[in-house]
């Protein structure tokens, strides 16, 4: 038994080190995730900035027109020229964006911080689909870690028993003697014995101090299973907050892109306003930031989503 419990020891401490070792590996997934996810928001701000100096571009063209015709005066070019500055940099902080998250992506997938990595930029987030609310903690690494430790702790218990049983050893020995011949005859006549013998061994000097041990392994036992039963709990309330910020995540997804088509609504119709002479020039800029502000909460959105959905499918044990 003490042999056959050893084994079985062993066996569990190469399932452990292998769920350590997939435990790692689900967390470098989750980084290089949230890396590449990091990249492609990054390069969404890039092309947001981009958009809105575009929109700068086009209201500096016609306010320059405006002035040279004298239907527009300096005060109002100056404006323009401000906002657009204020362009510039932006376009200047997405680029140094966009680089640091590619070195960064680099450096966790092991690349030369110097590759040129170009995410695919989404099109929808049709991808980002419901979450399971039947999930379970069972299937999560964590847990089968705990498991295993449990398991682990009471073959320790059988272990510290075994010094307390009484050992029976048996051994049998055979023998043939048979000698060789000498003048047509023979030294030594054929002759068979066999010896069999028995130890039993008792711990009787030793029985307090192996009671103790036992007691002291069975106590490290129900320790290791009120902490197994614990963290489950704590990771059911995990689970359960990352399929909260899932379903807010989406929520607020879904109410950014009505807030895009909004702005972008107002931009066109305060545009075509101020084309007539209906609106100011103040209140074309204030729809092209307000469309430009309501872009980058979209972009911000999507990077949220997508890395709290990560984040859930690990906590299902579902990478």
């Amino acid at each position: 038994g003490k042999i056959s419990t050893a084994n079985r020891m062993g066996k569990l401490g190469v399932k452990i080190a292998s769920e350590v070792h997939e435990l790692s590996r689900e967390q470098i997934i989750v980084d290089v995730h949230e890396a590449y996810q990091l990249l492609v928001k990054a390069k969404e701000m890039e092309v947001v900035a981009h958009k809105y100096d575009s929109l700068l571009t086009q209201v500096e063209h016609d306010v320059q027109s405006a002035v040279k015709h004298g239907m527009a005066s300096h005060n109002e070019e100056m404006k323009v020229a401000v906002k657009k500055a204020d362009a510039e940099l932006k376009i200047r902080q997405a680029e140094n964006g966009v680089r640091l998250a590619r070195m960064n992506l680099c450096q966790l997938i092991g690349k030369p911080l110097d590759s040129m990595i170009e995410p695919v930029l989404p099109e929808d987030d049709e991808f980002i689909g419901p979450i399971d609310k039947d999930a379970s903690v069972m299937n999560r690494t964590e847990y089968q870690l705990l498991e295993l430790n449990s398991q682990l702790a009471q073959e320790k218990v059988r272990m510290e028993k075994s010094a307390y049983m009484p050992q029976l050893g048996v051994m049998m020995n055979a023998g043939v003697i048979d000698g060789m011949e000498l003048l047509d005859s023979k030294l030594f006549r054929h002759k068979f014995n066999m010896t069999v013998g028995a130890v039993l061994k008792m711990p009787l000097f030793h029985a307090n101090e192996t009671r103790h041990k036992v007691a002291a392994a069975k106590e490290a036992m129900y320790q290791e299973q009120i902490r197994q039963q614990e963290l489950a709990d704590k990771m059911n309330l995990d689970l359960q907050r990352h399929a909260n910020e899932v379903d807010e995540a989406r929520l607020e997804l879904q109410l950014r892109k009505r807030n895009l088509d909004r702005c972008e609504e107002n931009l066109r119709v305060s545009r075509s306003a101020y084309t007539v002479g209906m609106e100011t020039l103040s209140e074309l800029l204030v729809a092209q930031v307000l469309w430009q502000e309501a872009y980058a909460e979209l972009v911000e959105s999507r990077y949220q989503t997508k890395v709290k959905m990560m984040k859930w499918r690990k906590a299902a044990g579902k990478l």
